[in-house]
Parts: structure tokens; C-alpha cells; sequence
């Protein structure tokens, strides 16, 4: 199978970081046979600094054990930005260590690959990483996207957050977990392998999950002690009530947010509501907005606890796996928990004041 990269992520700039000139040629033929045109090779780190300066790269090909300097060193000045860019990063290996995984991982690095390179897998791998960027890229406004379609579809996602928060608003003061949940599931639909088109309509429906919510009670919804069972079919209820209100629509985003809405309590051993789907009968949008949605819930405070820290709610999150959470969406989260992180810390650093409780 030929697999052929088209446009926008075939412009983009890819610098390979390898001291081994033979194992960076190869690296550099494949992606060139692969369709990309932007590809140029780095066979000393410690000249990195001015061709990120010049090249401004998208993806860096980072090998972790060169002459000039250990490889995660390098990542953790690229990660924190001190070579004027902060471009994904891959790192490449000979040792497929799952220690050497982990502290990569750990390290903000997007992927890894362990030599000797599969041509089939570099090129899925990079473009993979490459449509997260384009997707970063759509959210910041950057030139690859047309300003005027950028304005139209910012004014709608600010409709669709602002619709979102009417419901959040009552259980969150802030309304900030609808946005950093968004933001979570578009990298992590990304991650299980949506296209950068897809993703973004992910990130665009999930804010509405709990719209259902503006059909409770204040008397239910914010007590804090024991539900009695008909106030525990309330709440339920807020899954079948957000998607009719959802309905209807020929939007593709707000088709998926009603998805959404109506199954993301739904629980891969079917024990969820309100219907018991099981497994894969789930949407897979649901079965992603549900791990980011919980992780996000517990890692925040509440009125009535405090927050849960990252290591607890991973591990809540791990235990869950195959029972109220489908198996791979847990596993690439983790995979990608060090970028959820980023995301998380960006959207409390540099979210806008939420709306006037009176507005």
C-alpha cells in the first residue's frame, strides 16, 4: 500500500535530528517518496537553535542518543520553547524500551518509533502527529486556515461554548470544564485516529454533552446530599432530554453533539444509561468525551470535595478500563496524558472571563 500525502500536511516542515547521515537519508527518502516537500536533516543538535530559528519546523525527527547531547535534553528545551519554536517532536530509538517509551512520553514527545523503521508506520505516525498541528494550528488562527473562514467558525464555537455554559454555569462557576473538555477530546480523537476534520467537529459538539442539564431542578442538581431514586432519574434523564433539544439539525457538529449528549453515560460493559449500549455500539465521539470529561471532573474541585490529583484520577480512570470506559480510549489517553496536561494548564492560564451570572 502507497500511502500519499496531499496538501496541507504534505507542506509541512519537518527537520530529522539524526547524527547517523545513512539512517537520516533513508528517513528523509521515505517521507519525500511519501509526498512531502519540506523535509531537511540536522546531523548535529547543537546547531538546532538556528534552524529552528530559520525554518520555524512543524514536526522535528528527534534521534534520543546523539554525540553533541543526550536526546531527552534536547526535547525538554524544544518542549519549553527555548529554540524560538516549540514544534511536535517524535523521537527515534534503537531501544524500544517501555522505560524509554515512558520517559519520552513523559518528556512532551508526540510519538516514537524504534529503529529498524517499517516506511508504512513512519509515514501513518507522521501524518498522524502533523493533523494535531494543522488542528492547533486552526484553533490559533494561523495562516494555514482562510481568516474569514477562522472568524465564521470561531463566532460558532463561541455560540456553541456559550450554549454549553447556560447548563455548566449552574454545578461550575467558572464554566472552564466545557472548554478544557473540548479541547481534551479533539486531541485525543486525534489520537485515535479521526482526521484533523473530524477532530475539530469533536472539539465543536462536545461542549454541548450536558445541555440535557437546563432540564433539572436547582433542588436536584446542586444537592448535595443523597439522591432519592426519583431525583436519580432526573439527572438520567439529561441524556435523552440534551438530545432532543439537540435533534434535528442537518449540522453535522450538532448531530454529533447530540450523539454525544444521548450516550456519553453509556458504559462499555453496558451497564451505562440510558439505553445499556455495550462496547463498540457506543459512539466512538462518546466513548472519547467520556474519559476526558471524567478526568476533568475529578482533577477539579468542587463545592462539595476537593480536586482529585492527576496520579488518582489516572488511576480511577485505569480502573475503569473495560468497565465504564472503552479499553484503547484509555490506553491512548495515557499515551497522550502529558500533552491533556498541557492542554488543561493552557485553558486555566488563558480562558476569558466567563459570562455574568446575570447576562
Amino acid at each position: 500500500m502507497n500511502l500519499v500525502v496531499e496538501p496541507p500536511l504534505a507542506n509541512a516542515v519537518i527537520v530529522i535530528v539524526e547524527d547517523q547521515l545513512m539512517s537520516a537519508r533513508l528517513l528523509e527518502l521515505i517521507l519525500r517518496q511519501a509526498g512531502f516537500s519540506r523535509v531537511s536533516i540536522l546531523t548535529d543538535a547543537r546547531e538546532l537553535a538556528d534552524r529552528c530559528g530559520q525554518l520555524q519546523p512543524d514536526l522535528l525527527l528527534l534521534d534520543l542518543h546523539l554525540p553533541s547531547g543526550n536526546g531527552l535534553d534536547v526535547l525538554a528545551e524544544v518542549r519549553a520553547g527555548r529554540f524560538g519554536c516549540r514544534p511536535a517532536v517524535i523521537v527515534l530509538t534503537a531501544d524500544g524500551a517501555p522505560d524509554t517509551e515512558r520517559r519520552a512520553r513523559q518528556g512532551g514527545a508526540a510519538d516514537f518509533l524504534t529503529k529498524p523503521y517499517d516506511r508504512h508506520e513512519i509515514v501513518a505516525r507522521v501524518c498522524q502527529v502533523l493533523k494535531i498541528r494543522v488542528l492547533e494550528r486552526q484553533r490559533a488562527g494561523s495562516p494555514e486556515s482562510p481568516s474569514a473562514s477562522d472568524d465564521r467558525a470561531d463566532v460558532q464555537m463561541e455560540a456553541v461554548r456559550r450554549l454549553g455554559q447556560v447548563a455548566e454555569y449552574r454545578d461550575d462557576a467558572t464554566g472552564l470544564h466545557i472548554v478544557r473538555m473540548s479541547e481534551m477530546s479533539a486531541y485525543l480523537a486525534l489520537a485515535m485516529g479521526m482526521s484533523a476534520a473530524e477532530a475539530d467537529v469533536v472539539r465543536r459538539a462536545s461542549p454541548l454533552h450536558d445541555i440535557g442539564k437546563i432540564t433539572i431542578p436547582d433542588r436536584v442538581l446542586l444537592k448535595a446530599g443523597e439522591l432519592q431514586p426519583e431525583e436519580l432519574a432526573l439527572i438520567r434523564n439529561h441524556t435523552t432530554a440534551g438530545a432532543r433539544i439537540l435533534a434535528g439539525s442537518r449540522s453535522p457538529v450538532m448531530q454529533t453533539a447530540a450523539a454525544i449528549a444521548l450516550t456519553h453515560h453509556e458504559r462499555w460493559d453496558g451497564n451505562g444509561y440510558p439505553n445499556g449500549l455495550r462496547g463498540e455500539d457506543i459512539p466512538l465521539v462518546s466513548r472519547i468525551c467520556a474519559v476526558c470529561d471524567v478526568f476533568d471532573v475529578l482533577t477539579t474541585p468542587r463545592p462539595h470535595r476537593p480536586a482529585w490529583s492527576v496520579e488518582e484520577a489516572l488511576a480511577e480512570i485505569v480502573a475503569q478500563r473495560g468497565r465504564y470506559f472503552d479499553p484503547t480510549v484509555v490506553d491512548r489517553f495515557h499515551d497522550v496524558l502529558p500533552q491533556i496536561l498541557e492542554i488543561r494548564q493552557r485553558v486555566t492560564d488563558d480562558a476569558a472571563a466567563p459570562l455574568p451570572r446575570g447576562s
